[in-house]
């Protein structure tokens, strides 16, 4: 049964736990960069913050010796040709298609597709108001709105990017509820907007079913996401 566990791809919760850790590694992080920045011995004081200066496993060993080996036959086969550029260069119209396709891609997601409607009328109504003189307490709240909802988008484009395999299902619908948390905050957001009268009163309500349409497609795809991650019903 413990074995039978063991198999199993991680539940949303495991992903959640990962997810939350490694953004606070990575504020961690950030924070003693900027702590150091002028430290002449800022890689070892950050390697032990970090805990990165502990005894390697051997699995890691082994990783770096791989990673090794395939830097120096990387430098060997370059050296051997002599500088001469790759025989297939990069095709800029291929990578322009394959751009392309990942938009089509998002685009046919519905809560991608009604969350860049949303972001495209907030741009309209709010980029106005973040170009003009206001006061720092509604310069936030217009700020907040204008930023949440791209939050939203990319969180969802995350996702997707991750993909739909059982190992990675879980943490994909992290990332939609991520974006779930972002369309939340830019409601408030939005709400303040409404309540200090920054706009014309006939402008919110159409941003407001925006947003809320928004709400209702993510929400839906994460029960959609969440009906195929079978090992955890």
């Amino acid at each position: 049964m413990a074995e039978d566990q063991e198999d199993r791809p991680w539940t949303e919760q495991q992903w959640d736990d990962f997810l939350r850790n490694a953004d606070l590694r990575a504020a961690r992080y950030g924070e003693l960069m900027e702590t150091l920045i002028d430290d002449p011995d800022r890689e070892e004081i950050i390697d032990h913050e970090m805990g990165w200066d502990r005894k390697r496993s051997t699995v890691d060993e082994q990783w770096l010796q791989e990673v090794s080996e395939a830097a120096a036959q990387a430098q060997e086969d370059l050296e051997n040709s002599n500088g001469a550029p790759a025989e297939d260069p990069v095709d800029v119209q291929q990578m322009d298609e394959v751009d392309q396709h990942r938009d089509r891609e998002l685009d046919a997601i519905p809560a991608y597709a009604a969350c860049e409607a949303a972001s495209n009328a907030i741009d309209r109504a709010l980029v106005p108001l973040m170009r003009d003189s206001i006061d720092e307490e509604a310069d936030e709240d217009v700020a907040q709105a204008y930023i949440q909802i791209k939050i939203a988008g990319a969180k969802i484009a995350g996702g997707h990017g991750m993909g739909y395999k059982d190992e990675v299902l879980g943490g994909n619908v992290v990332n939609c509820k991520r974006a779930l948390a972002a369309v939340e905050e830019c409601q408030i957001a939005l709400k303040l907007v409404e309540k200090k009268q920054l706009i014309p009163a006939t402008a919110m309500p159409p941003l407001l079913e925006y947003v809320a349409r928004s709400h209702k497609a993510i929400c839906d795809r994460i029960i959609e996401l969440r009906a195929r991650m079978w090992w955890q019903k």
